[in-house]
């Protein structure tokens, strides 16, 4: 299961990951620790649990940055 996660959306282009796994992965380059990826992109990107509602988390170009209104 680790190799496709726990299901896709959208063709492919959203994937349900196991926020643990990831969190053990990549967690020191987050913004925050109280963070929780909840779902990977096609491109690389995050959306994550904030503890107020979900955010997109750019991935792909570096450093994360966090999108709004998502």
């Amino acid at each position: 299961m680790a190799n496709h996660g726990f299901g896709t959306a959208l063709k492919g282009l959203l994937k349900v990951i196991d926020p643990d796994e990831f969190l053990a992965k990549i967690g020191h380059v987050l913004p925050r620790e109280d963070i929780i990826p909840l779902f990977a992109t096609s491109m690389g990107d995050l959306i994550v649990w904030d503890g107020t509602g979900y955010t997109s988390l750019i991935m792909r170009k570096g450093f994360p940055r966090a999108r709004a209104g998502t």
